[in-house]
């Protein structure tokens, strides 16, 4: 959660909250895109907050029908910078003189919580990941924690 208020509020950072597509709407995939394009055209961080769960990503919401919302090529290294995923995502307000603009800095983070107490995914959620994340096997992981988890760490360890 604190990642997440952090995104909201950092202006190098845009929120992406795929927690709002638990149940896919088109309100919901519409600020999705908005998220993605925003940005890409001003060259920040794109954190997708899956939160606690994880939805069908590529069978219910990076679908065919919702390419021009919620593109496959969020899962893949340099999949939104192409050209005719651009043409799909860009609505005219959201060009600069007609062109698709992607500033340098545009990066896509995957913030997932983890659903144990030993700040660790389970067997389960890894696999969840596996199936559900489209390309995951090629995202590289860290494991990120905030002073309070490290300090429950060191307490239970000590």
């Amino acid at each position: 959660e604190a990642l997440k208020t952090f995104a909201e509020y950092a202006k190098e950072w845009q929120l992406l909250d795929v927690t709002k597509l638990r149940r896919v709407n088109e309100e919901a995939l519409e600020e999705s895109r908005r998220a993605i394009v925003n940005a890409m055209k001003w060259g920040k961080w794109l954190m997708v907050y899956l939160g606690d769960h994880i939805p069908e990503l590529g069978e219910k919401i990076c679908t065919t029908k919702n390419r021009d919302k919620f593109p496959i090529g969020l899962w893949q290294h340099g999949g939104l910078n192409n050209g005719m995923v651009k043409e799909k995502i860009y609505r005219e307000d959201d060009k600069e003189g007609g062109m698709h603009v992607v500033r340098e800095g545009f990066r896509v983070c995957v913030v997932l919580m983890y659903d144990s107490l030993v700040y660790e995914h389970s067997s389960m959620r890894k696999d969840d990941m596996n199936s559900k994340i489209p390309n995951f096997h090629y995202m590289e992981q860290m494991r990120c924690f905030t002073d309070q988890d490290i300090k429950k760490i060191l307490a239970a360890s000590g």
